[in-house]
């Protein structure tokens, strides 16, 4: 079975539970799920122009939307330094983030409860939104009786091992809330795609640059935080919220399109990770 749609993830915030800064609290998964034939047909050829037109042709250079270096404005993105170049990069994406077609699912987790209730022994907080991400992905695959396969970043080789290993248990035997036959009618395969950022994905750039306005989004939904603060930041999550998070049968997105893992979520848990 070939796959028609297909979930780019990235995250947002440390991995581990052990943190010390107040802001890597809060984890966060984002995916970004394409119809491949949109996505090579279409988003691909725009973001390639997209890059082109502010950073030039550069012959056997590949440009790759990373967040924290166009914050920084670091490496290729120095010439963000220049005011009228800063605000055709930032027209541009958001056209881009406005017109693509896609569609977004982000889920975090309080590492700092989840540290305070399960000390070191508990499950890994990343590979547990993993897993409810994709339990996701799944109930949106069956809504539209379609199928999809799952592409994510690579970290170092041990945790994506782990990755391959618990998405293929996942795939077997099914989460609690979708069973093995959901997981095999609607995933493709039995393997995760794991690519190195080198590899240019514009799915998983997406994914990136989604990943941090998500977070705060989920945070404002679940009223943790106040607002997002960030100018560009609530113009994406503007966009995401019109018609991009995907959404419940009433058309709400808490829950669905963003959501926060409670601690009586977790301590109720079957693990597979």
């Amino acid at each position: 079975m070939n796959p028609e749609y297909r979930i780019f993830i990235d995250e947002s915030g440390g991995t581990g539970i052990n943190f010390e800064d107040i802001n890597d609290r809060y984890l966060t998964l984002t995916g970004v799920i394409i119809k491949l034939d949109d996505y090579f047909k279409r988003i691909n050829p725009e973001i390639d122009r997209f890059k082109e037109d502010i950073f030039g042709r550069l012959p056997g250079k590949s440009i790759i939307l990373h967040r924290d270096e166009i914050i920084r404005k670091q490496n290729y993105f120095k010439i963000l330094f220049d005011k009228n170049i800063q605000k055709r990069f930032d027209d541009g994406i958001l056209t881009l983030f406005n017109e693509l077609p896609y569609k977004v699912v982000s889920v975090s987790i309080d590492k700092h409860n989840h540290k305070k209730n399960y000390g070191y022994i508990g499950f890994e907080p990343y590979l547990y939104s993993i897993e409810v991400l994709i339990e996701r992905y799944v109930m949106f695959l069956t809504d539209i009786n379609s199928s999809g396969d799952v592409l994510i970043e690579s970290r170092d080789k041990l945790k994506d091992r782990m990755l391959e290993s618990g998405f293929r248990d996942l795939w077997k035997y099914g989460s609690p809330y979708q069973n093995s036959r959901k997981w095999q009618n609607r995933i493709t395969s039995s393997s995760i795609k794991i690519v190195e950022k080198k590899m240019n994905e514009n799915g998983l750039q997406l994914a990136d640059l989604f990943a941090h306005p998500s977070r705060y989004d989920t945070l404002l939904e679940y009223k943790i935080n106040a607002e997002q603060t960030a100018l560009f930041g609530k113009l994406v999550c503007t966009i995401l919220r019109e018609n991009k998070y995907i959404t419940n049968w009433r058309g709400g997105i808490k829950g669905c399109g963003l959501k926060l893992l409670s601690y009586e979520e977790i301590k109720n848990k079957r693990y597979l990770f």
